[in-house]
């Protein structure tokens, strides 16, 4: 807490032979600080005009075997049920390996003002347009429960390197269910409503499971959405829009 010392006048009346005697008196007195507080960095992507600088990617898979796997991401009008108008980045893949990751992943510092070696809380809120009815079963899994969908960030671009004839990725998103430094479990595919195989839009997010994150010196931040599945089977879904807050937590 900064002080000031500010000058106060005591003007006192004494009579000291027909004239006046003025007395000057200083005291310390507190002055406050104010601290700013730091706005939050809200990204809200639709994708009706293009990905918005959203791009997809797989990894856990053998190397080469793209085109078994049916690995396919693109920008997709959501399915006739919905509104089929409205655009969406869609994932599909082929899980032979039990252990396909599937996710899309933006540059927050591309488009928003990042400050370098500062922490982060990251809130997401997104949709998915998912097939998958909750009670459902497969081979290795539930095409439903067992597609684990995961949110997170990392401080270097997210991509695949091969290790042991895998193509593996470059950040720890954890393994299935469970969560990793660079990514958290917030849900799986399982429709709430319906239990055809029409498609519904589900809700994610994380209020109870808050998410941290610390740039780099440069102030680099990369968002991560995606799925990591256990069903040994076809996945296709949509996401259709895509919220993330980062709040500033203040240094102590």
């Amino acid at each position: 807490m900064k002080k000031k010392t500010v000058s106060v006048v005591l003007a006192t009346s004494l009579m000291l032979g027909g004239a006046f005697t003025t007395f000057t008196a200083t005291q310390p007195v507190e002055a406050k600080t104010e601290q700013k507080v730091a706005q939050p960095i809200v990204l809200e992507d639709t994708f009706n005009q293009g990905s918005n600088g959203w791009s997809g990617s797989f990894s856990d898979y053998p190397v080469g075997s793209e085109e078994f796997y049916e690995l396919s991401y693109s920008l997709k009008h959501l399915p006739a049920n919905l509104d089929s108008k409205q655009k969406a980045l869609f994932l599909g893949g082929n899980n032979h390996s039990d252990d396909l990751f599937m996710y899309v992943t933006k540059p927050v510092h591309m488009t928003h003002k990042v400050k370098p070696n500062t922490t982060y809380k990251v809130d997401f809120d997104f949709d998915i347009a998912t097939n998958e009815a909750a009670d459902s079963f497969g081979i290795g899994g539930s095409p439903a429960s067992s597609l684990h969908v995961k949110v997170g960030a990392s401080i270097v671009k997210p991509k695949t390197y091969v290790k042991e004839g895998y193509n593996r990725l470059n950040i720890d998103h954890g393994d299935q269910k469970n969560d990793g430094k660079n990514a958290i479990l917030v849900g799986d595919l399982g429709k709430l409503h319906t239990a055809d195989d029409s498609y519904e839009i589900k809700n994610f997010k994380h209020e109870s499971k808050p998410f941290y994150i610390k740039s780099d010196s440069k102030g680099q931040l990369w968002l991560i959405v995606g799925t990591d599945s256990g069903y040994e089977g076809i996945t296709k879904y949509y996401i259709p829009r895509i919220k993330a807050v980062l709040t500033e937590v203040p240094s102590k």
